[in-house]
């Protein structure tokens, strides 16, 4: 049987009186511990707690540890909103914006098609309020590329031949530059990966093929919108776009 563990807070326990006994700084760094996820999180609105297992657990203990604790969980990770198969995803996005919790959130990931719909979001006044904390936001997962190329073939926003095809992806992108009240540079983000593979290793003494483990590296690429100090603390790899004459 699955357990499920809610979000939602409890009358205060002996625990919870225990635990806030401990100075301010270090019950915050222990909340830092149990929520921080080194990858993305999926948004999944109706098993959010299941991301967490028992950890989540601590923010039913009392009112005072929720409140503490929430804005870590939210703030720290990075949310992965994402298209689901066999699934309507015309409102993934704008039901996790409008979650009381999401003014907390600071580090979103879109898949590309969701791009356009963050824009048109922000027409509204109260998605502008809501979206107001994001420090960063990923346009898509990483590109693969077996070579150095550039950036626009990578993320496949030009056609063969000279054809831009801005009003998918690029378009949106300026929007929301222009709308966003935090959200206003784009930051190209490159880095290479090195993944394991068999290599053709010739033959053996008996004339049968052999394999040999080796090493071949790859280009990723993505667009990331970011703050003022995002852009002016770029990390190595990145470098800031100027969309209205990137092409």
């Amino acid at each position: 049987m699955t357990r499920q563990f809610s979000l939602a807070p409890s009358p205060a326990l002996s625990l919870g009186i225990t635990f806030l006994l401990l100075p301010v700084e270090v019950r915050l760094r222990i909340y830092t511990h149990l929520f921080y996820h080194a990858g993305e999180l999926f948004v999944a609105l109706k098993s959010f707690a299941d991301h967490y297992s028992q950890s989540s657990q601590i923010l039913g203990v009392c009112q005072q540890i929720y409140v503490e604790a929430i804005p870590i969980l939210y703030g720290v990770n990075k949310f992965y909103c994402g298209l689901r198969p066999r699934k309507d995803n015309s409102e993934i996005l704008p039901r996790f914006v409008s979650t009381p919790n999401f003014a907390h959130v600071r580090h979103l990931v879109l898949d590309r098609p969701l791009v356009r719909v963050f824009a048109q979001l922000l027409a509204k006044e109260e998605h502008v309020v809501a979206t107001k904390g994001l420090e960063s936001v990923a346009l898509g997962k990483w590109r693969f590329c077996d070579r150095l190329t550039s950036t626009a073939a990578a993320l496949e926003i030009r056609r063969r031949g000279t054809h831009f095809e801005g009003s998918q992806f690029c378009n949106p992108a300026m929007e929301i530059c222009r709308k966003h009240t935090q959200l206003r540079h784009l930051v190209e983000q490159t880095k290479k990966i090195s993944l394991k593979v068999l290599r053709n290793g010739g033959t053996d003494e008996n004339g049968e093929s052999r394999k040999e483990a080796g090493y071949r590296t790859y280009i990723q690429y993505r667009w990331l919108l970011v703050t003022d100090r995002g852009a002016r603390n770029l990390e190595e790899g990145e470098e800031l776009v100027d969309l209205e004459n990137y092409l």
